[in-house]
């Protein structure tokens, strides 16, 4: 019969004693006594222990319903509870007042819908104290959930939040860009950045957030963040660190400008007075030769004033060269590319390596303080080829135009490594770019075909800084 086959539990039981008269095969299943065993109970044996005393009277109060639906919770043989939904309503049974009732078992379902319950609970004090703003939109780009934070943020009540869309608080964003960017969120299902927005009562706030589409259907969650004193925090130490960057140049200058009048300075005395000095020594001692006879032996004062005299010659041509190393003279004489020039020779010379000099100009209207700049950045070039790079042959490039002077210097040596090219180790390098970068240039470093490296330094002709001129 149908009352047997039925998956879920079922029985019949006496209104007035409250015995079983049949039980179905799913219930015998489900609680665990035979058949026989059922028929000899009641319902109270199914109920747990602290719940019989009460439930015949609960039970009384129902049995007149056409049909009634109760939660119960029931006992198997074994002891387990569970909790079932009964559907019960009377019936004649064997000539007797009875009640037809199915069982059916909901413990999961009552588990889940717990679950669910605290889920919901957890999900919502999230939402309601989180420190970010939240708000979810639906596929139209009106708001219709908010959160305090977002509130707060916004500087909007919720009612006054939720008449809003997404962009009316964008007033720097067109209605097209707005939409334009709402269709490419939805393409992607999340967006993240950074945005300003005015709060409700105008305040511009610099807002970072992220979005992410169709948390449920048609419903998009936005995350919002307030970094508006992050950002000006941010805004202020770049300024500091660009402010202290530049202090540190600006001394960085000052000391190589103080060097360089040391050195310019102790080159005049070297070559003025050591100099006066050692020709007046020279002339004394041609003196003393002349008067001393024409005798030369060793040991003779004519011998002692000639060996003397080729001494004094050698410190003479000494101090010249250490002159020259200090300050070139030339640089003052003749200019920039007449001292570029000599020290392409005097380099050669010194260092075995052929160096040429090609220019299209022959004087270069610098002043003193940028023109010993580029000079002192062509011989840091130069020592860098001859240092690295065991090269054979460099070119010197002089060329200018619109404005601007640019000086090269290439080789056909082993090249430069490109992580070398902006590592903090290379302090000749760095130095350069700092020399540059006050006269308002640039310095390229790259590789050379088929080989070797050039060093492109880039001047403007007119200053475009604020630094004094001595400062270079």
């Amino acid at each position: 019969m149908l009352f047997d086959l039925a998956p879920v539990p079922a029985y019949i039981f006496d209104d007035a004693t409250f015995e079983f008269l049949a039980v179905n095969n799913a219930a015998v299943q489900r609680y665990g006594y035979s058949r026989d065993e059922f028929l000899r109970l009641c319902l109270d044996d199914i109920r747990p222990l602290e719940e019989r005393s009460t439930f015949r009277e609960e039970l009384q109060a129902r049995l007149h319903e056409p049909k009634y639906e109760m939660g119960w919770r029931h006992r198997t043989k074994a002891g387990e509870i569970f909790d079932v939904q009964v559907v019960s309503q009377p019936i004649r049974y064997n000539g007797r007042a009875a009640h037809f009732v199915v069982a059916t078992d909901v413990t999961e379902q009552r588990r889940l819908q717990e679950a669910l319950f605290h889920s919901r609970r957890r999900l919502q004090a999230l939402f309601e104290y989180a420190l970010d703003a939240i708000l979810l939109v639906n596929d139209a780009g009106e708001y219709v959930d908010v959160n305090p934070a977002g509130c707060l943020l916004l500087g909007y009540t919720r009612d006054q939040i939720l008449r809003m869309r997404v962009g009316d608080m964008h007033p720097d964003e067109t209605a097209a860009e707005g939409r334009d960017m709402w269709r490419a969120f939805l393409r992607a299902g999340t967006l993240s950045g950074e945005y300003r927005l005015h709060a409700g009562d105008g305040t511009p706030r610099d807002i970072e957030f992220r979005a992410v589409a169709n948390v449920l259907p048609g419903l998009h969650l936005f995350v919002m963040r307030d970094v508006t004193e992050r950002n000006q925090t941010r805004r202020e130490t770049e300024t500091r660190l660009r402010e202290s960057h530049e202090q540190l140049r600006r001394l960085s200058a000052r000391s190589r400008a103080r060097r360089e009048e040391d050195r310019t300075r102790l080159a005049r005395e070297l070559h003025d007075q050591l100099g006066q000095a050692l020709a007046g020594i020279k002339i004394d001692l041609y003196w003393i030769g002349q008067h001393a006879g024409p005798d030369r032996e060793p040991g003779s004062v004519g011998a002692k004033a000639d060996t003397t005299m080729r001494l004094v010659d050698d410190t003479i041509w000494r101090v010249r060269r250490l002159s020259s190393q200090l300050r070139p003279s030339v640089l003052d004489k003749l200019g920039l590319v007449a001292a570029i020039e000599w020290e392409a020779r005097e380099f050669e010379r010194r260092v075995g390596i052929r160096t040429r000099v090609q220019s299209n100009a022959e004087h270069v209207a610098l002043d003193p303080g940028r023109a010993t700049a580029v000079f002192r950045m062509l011989q840091e070039a130069l020592t860098n080829v001859a240092t690295h790079a065991h090269a054979t042959r460099i070119t010197v490039a002089v060329r200018e135009a619109d404005g601007t002077l640019a000086v090269s210097v290439s080789d056909n040596g082993r090249g430069i490594p490109r992580e070398q090219i902006a590592s903090l180790e290379s302090l000749g390098l760095l130095g350069m770019r700092e020399r540059t970068a006050l006269l308002g240039g640039s310095i390229e470093v790259r590789g050379n075909r088929p080989r070797g490296t050039v060093v492109v330094m880039s001047i403007p002709l007119a200053e475009r800084r604020s630094s004094p001129r001595d400062e270079l």
